[in-house]
């Protein structure tokens, strides 16, 4: 159970990403391309080849392959929840990745495997629920309704 502090948090982040979705979305289609997808990318510093902008053929190629990774419903671009399902991973992968190699551009491999972990233990409990909903105790919850 969240309490109204929590509440408040979750949705002062989501409205930050709904503004971070609306400046990538150049187009104002309501869903993200590849191409807006790439600049995106390039714009917050991963840059595939160095090339300006992010149109490139191959930051392209790497574009589309995040953005299907995404693409949960498989219409070819990025709706504004899979946007947020993919910055919660991103975010927790970030805030791994500072947890173990802050102000780093290299990270050695024992690092690496701490990190990893890190990412696992906070994904754990949403896999928990994901596998059992009953694991969460909800009140109300009827699994008669699956």
């Amino acid at each position: 159970v969240i309490g109204p502090q929590q509440f408040c948090e979750i949705m002062q982040y989501l409205e930050g990403l709904k503004n971070i979705f609306g400046q990538i979305d150049v187009d104002r289609s309501g869903d993200i391309s590849v191409a807006e997808l790439s600049r995106a990318l390039h714009l917050s510093g991963f840059n595939v080849t160095g090339s300006p902008g992010g149109g490139d053929p191959l930051s392209l190629m790497v574009a589309e392959k995040i953005g299907r990774a995404y693409d949960l419903d498989g219409n070819g671009v990025v709706t504004f929840d899979e946007f947020v399902q993919m910055r919660l991973e991103w975010d927790n992968y970030l805030n791994a990745w500072d947890a173990v190699a802050p102000a780093s551009n290299g990270i050695a491999p024992q690092q690496l495997v701490a990190m990893v972990e890190g990412i696992k233990q906070s994904l754990e409990p949403m896999s928990v629920l994901a596998m059992n909903p009953m694991a969460a105790n909800l009140s109300g919850f009827c699994s008669q309704s699956f």
